[in-house]
């Protein structure tokens, strides 16, 4: 009986303030009354989301962390090739000084790479990859960025042995 008592008073009470807006400062002032209660109420709620929001965020720095660290180690690597390279072009222009200061003798300057060094007691030879194609003949001195290494004693069609003179 006083449930519905209850809901016919609401019924009267929303009618009214639906037509006149008569009930505003007391639906105002109850509002202010019930905040702290729905506030507290609705704290679990933050808190859940505010928890799941940090585990996707500490999730999504890990991801970027480890994307970042990748990134890292390719430009490391990137690094090391450019050192390489450029010690590289420096023992190249140090061979091409070396070239210069020989003078007019110099027509042209080949740049070799070893294929193999014989290291003997009494005989120390490497083997260039430059040979009878690229105009080397026997004789022909060869030098590094330091002056004269050595000089052609044999030449094949792809390949040449130089006698070391230290």
């Amino acid at each position: 009986m006083k449930a519905i008592f209850l809901i016919l008073i609401s019924i009267a009470l929303m009618s009214v303030d639906h037509r006149h807006g008569h009930l505003e400062n007391v639906r105002s002032f109850l509002s202010t009354l019930v905040y702290p209660l729905q506030y507290i109420v609705n704290m679990p709620a933050q808190a859940g989301r505010w928890v799941s929001q940090s585990v996707v965020t500490q999730k999504q720095l890990l991801e970027e962390n480890d994307d970042l660290r990748e990134g890292l180690l390719l430009l490391n690597q990137k690094l090391q090739k450019y050192d390489i390279l450029v010690e590289e072009n420096n023992r190249l222009r140090e061979l091409l000084d070396s070239s210069v200061r020989l003078g007019e003798r110099v027509e042209r300057v080949l740049i070799a790479e070893l294929i193999a060094v014989e290291l003997e007691s009494f005989r120390r030879q490497i083997v260039v990859n430059k040979g009878q194609r690229d105009d080397v003949y026997d004789g022909q001195p060869v030098v590094d960025a330091n002056g004269i290494m050595g000089q052609v004693v044999h030449v094949n069609p792809f390949s040449s042995t130089v006698l070391l003179i230290t």
